[in-house]
């Protein structure tokens, strides 16, 4: 549905419910230590989960699927905003925007906070109002270039979901839902894709006034200003030579701005390829190993992610890795109500017969026929036993003794038949050594 609506994935999409916490993942430690999902941007960890409405992207991909011929004529919208299916003269907006066709700044709930604002060279720092039940203000920021933000002393209720909590909207794309802070986060610096910067401050309804609040400043960020490239074309070589000088101010990310987040050589010499490739971008580290998708058997699978940052986000290689693990053989439960059985017959004939081979049983409408045929075969058999040549062995072999009927199924022996133990295994692997492995 994703795909055939054009919408994206969404941090704050309705389905992932609790997948933030943590009493959702449970080890057999009986530690709940773990989250369900773990963001590849930290600053969402504590975005998703909400389960107070569905999001915007959850409701435009509805609407957009269902909805699209309720109006004779679909209206201009703007920022990712759509045709109102029950008012055809208005567009519904993202979050942070509103007027008739998504252009101006969506209305604060709060009196006394959230305007449009005008970036300019100089920094100028805005104090929020104090926490209370249901604040809603809205901030735009606007600039002839980029947008440059830094959020501090933000003094916010902690928890995994934020409830009450800032917004950032700093990307290109205004449907997507920003990064929520809440607790008492550190200072961080953002930076805009574009010339547009939406902050939104919310708070739930059971707000605790006792909490302040946060400050955030802003000015214009003009890239030119930070870093120039000059490109030069090897003529010798197929190779193009880069040369950046850095100033000594911040360099854009277009996003925020930590030391592991952006690096970049003095004076790179890279191959026409992979020029565009490797430009500016760079993995994260990898993160940890998921949890084995089998603790036992042989046929587990765990994962482990990485995620490309910087300049046009294009890395070089995959960015998942994965390796088998739970090879180790399922222990078996033991049956305290086992019965034990044998089958004595000769021990020529023994070693040409299969034990255990189960075949489809056709059903047969004579049953009393062949049982008569059974009991007269077993007093033979039993006549017959005094005047037996050669040496007499037992099979022996257990069942589950509330059974009614106990089925023994023998087949002769071939010579290419190998007897392979599947106990304790995934389907398709066998035991070997006390390990699973896939024969």
């Amino acid at each position: 549905m994703l795909r055939k609506s054009n919408v994206i994935y969404e941090y704050i999409f309705y389905g992932h419910l609790c997948t933030n916490k943590r009493q959702t993942f449970y080890e057999k430690t009986s530690l709940f230590d773990k989250k369900t999902i773990v963001t590849r941007d930290e600053l969402y960890q504590n975005t998703i989960g909400q389960r107070s409405q569905l999001s915007f992207k959850d409701a435009k991909m509805i609407n957009l699927r269902y909805c699209t011929n309720k109006c004779y004529q679909e209206m201009v919208c703007y920022h990712g905003g759509y045709t109102d299916p029950n008012y055809c003269s208005r567009c519904i907006c993202p979050s942070g925007w509103g007027g008739t066709n998504c252009q101006d700044v969506e209305p604060s709930r709060t009196a006394g906070c959230g305007k449009t604002l005008i970036a300019a060279n100089e920094s100028v720092t805005i104090t929020s109002p104090t926490l209370v039940p249901n604040v809603h203000c809205v901030w735009r920021i606007k600039s002839i270039a980029q947008v440059d933000v830094t959020i501090g002393n933000i003094i916010l209720p902690c928890q995994e979901s934020c409830g009450s909590f800032v917004e950032l909207k700093y990307h290109n794309d205004m449907t997507r839902t920003g990064p929520r802070l809440c607790c008492s986060a550190s200072k961080r610096r953002f930076i805009s894709d574009g010339n547009d910067f939406i902050i939104i401050y919310s708070g739930s309804s059971n707000a605790d006034s006792r909490f302040s609040g946060f400050q955030f400043s802003y000015k214009t960020y003009d890239e030119s200003l930070h870093t120039t490239k000059t490109w030069t074309n090897a003529k010798t070589t197929s190779a193009i030579s880069l040369t950046t000088k850095q100033s000594t101010g911040p360099i854009n990310t277009r996003g925020p701005l930590t030391p592991s987040r952006f690096t970049h050589p003095t004076t790179p010499t890279v191959g026409k390829e992979s020029l565009k490739q490797n430009l500016g971008s760079h993995w994260s580290a990898w993160g940890q190993w998921s949890e084995c998708s089998v603790t036992c058997g042989g046929c587990g699978v765990r994962k482990r992610v990485r995620a490309c940052y910087g300049g046009n986000r294009t890395c070089s290689g995959p960015d998942y890795a994965t390796e088998k693990c739970g090879e180790k053989r399922c222990e078996q439960a033991s049956r305290i109500m086992d019965c034990k059985g044998r089958i004595v017959l000769p021990c020529d004939l023994m070693n040409k017969l299969d034990f255990g081979i189960f075949k489809t049983i056709q059903s047969d409408s004579k049953m009393e026929r062949n049982e008569a045929i059974l009991n007269v075969s077993t007093i033979e058999l039993l006549n017959r036993r005094g005047r037996s040549i050669g040496t007499i062995c037992e099979k022996r072999f257990s069942y589950f003794c509330v059974t009614n009927l106990l089925t023994l199924a023998i087949d002769w022996k071939r010579a290419h038949d190998v007897v392979r133990d599947s106990n304790g295994c995934c389907k398709g692997y066998f035991a070997v050594n006390g390990n699973c492995v896939k024969i």
